[in-house]
């Protein structure tokens, strides 16, 4: 019989410890390192997919306008002035006074009456629009064209729409709300009357399918200022989603089937910070228009006045004169449709190379710009077409650099 004294000892196991202070700090400092290294790659890589998203969604939004030009036989205007009276006469215009429209020389609102009621008449050919003077009333079904759909025929008479919401009108239709939030409702298909609200339940039952849907979450009415000086006008655009809440809407430019690209068929005000460190505080002016009137009269500083920002983007690296009426633009046949990208700023437009190393050339004449409805009077550096990069168009299938 053995005895304990004969049994071998077991060593008793050793005690576990935890990590020492030294080697947590490392594991953080290595975790850390690792996380730095990502992020940038992450980013990207979700920068790149949203770039991507809002690409795709410009594809779509140019196939609407395609649809809408397959239907109408034109694409829409990115300008427009809408009557609910149908009375176009320039002596009625003038008469609201509506600041937009007191922004235009005779001739500019004359042009532009004019360019409104054609596009009208080719779109719903069975319109009754008036030029010379008396709304004939009794032709319109339900007395008036409710375009906002407030159905208030005394209300507001007269609305200009934008390049912004020109995209969202006609492609969507008349404006509406879901829950607090804009919303488009198609047009009535009544040929003498497609302004009929959808709550006009006698007359707007029947109506057409949106070309384009816009989702409600997105559509901001913002832009331009109204008579009362604040932001909205009851006709909403569509925001591309990059940034959310902070972001900017999609603008669409119409090259009237050739005749011309319009700069100041969306005019809003420039940006964030300038090259030489200032800020420049641009504002709406004479009641939200600064213009150099119609026909495609492009961005240029100097003496004569010009766009603010955005504007469409002309082929090659030349400016044009002072004054040039239809320039060799982008998609000179067509439209344009532009994104300002992440940091959400537009840029002014303009000079534009497919190819090359400096795909956005700048012009010393094209850097001056409004401050308070003035132009600037230095010339800015060449870093203010910085933040055009990161701009998506549809003439383009990622970002212009």
């Amino acid at each position: 019989m053995n005895s304990a004294s004969n049994l071998r000892r077991i060593p008793p196991a050793p005690s576990r410890r935890g990590f020492t202070l030294v080697e947590l700090l490392v594991v953080f400092a290595v975790l850390a390192l690792l996380i730095a290294l990502l992020l940038p790659a992450i980013n990207g890589a979700v920068r790149s997919a949203r770039n991507a998203a809002v690409a795709t969604e410009i594809n779509q939004l140019a196939q609407g306008l395609a649809q809408f030009k397959s239907t109408h036989n034109v694409y829409p205007p990115s300008r427009i002035i809408l009557s609910e009276s149908g009375n176009y006469s320039v002596t009625y215009l003038q008469s609201l006074k509506h600041k937009q429209i007191d922004a235009l020389t005779n001739a500019q609102l004359t042009a532009l009456a004019s360019r409104s009621v054609s596009y009208l008449r080719r779109i719903w050919p069975k319109m009754v629009l008036n030029t010379s003077g008396t709304a004939a009333v009794a032709g319109i079904p339900g007395g008036y064209y409710d375009f906002n759909g407030d159905q208030d025929g005394t209300g507001e008479q007269v609305h200009v729409l934008d390049g912004a919401e020109c995209l969202v009108f006609f492609l969507g239709g008349l404006p509406g709300f879901v829950d607090g939030q804009p919303t488009t409702t198609g047009f009535a298909q009544n040929p003498a009357n497609p302004a009929i609200s959808s709550l006009n339940t006698t007359l707007g039952a029947n109506r057409t399918s949106p070309m384009y849907d816009f989702r409600p979450g997105r559509m901001v009415d913002n832009y331009p200022k109204t008579d009362t000086g604040t932001a909205g006008n009851g006709f909403p655009e569509y925001l591309d989603g990059l940034s959310g809440v902070d972001s900017q809407p999609f603008v669409y430019f119409s090259s009237y089937e050739g005749a011309g690209y319009d700069p100041d068929d969306v005019n809003y005000a420039e940006e964030g910070p300038q090259s030489n460190g200032t800020l420049v505080s641009a504002t709406w002016t004479a009641g939200g228009m600064v213009s150099s009137g119609i026909g495609g009269k492009f961005y240029k500083g100097g003496t004569t006045i010009a766009s603010p920002a955005p504007n469409p983007y002309t082929n090659g690296s030349a400016l044009p004169a002072t004054g040039t009426t239809n320039p060799e633009f982008v998609n000179k046949n067509t439209f344009q449709i532009i994104s300002a990208g992440f940091d959400n700023q537009f840029g002014i437009g303009g000079s534009y190379k497919a190819s090359g190393g400096d795909v956005l050339p700048f012009v010393a004449a094209q850097g001056a710009v409004y401050e308070d409805g003035a132009l600037a009077t230095a010339t800015l550096g060449s870093s203010i077409r910085e933040r055009e990069r990161d701009n998506l168009t549809n003439f383009k299938g990622g970002r212009l650099d």
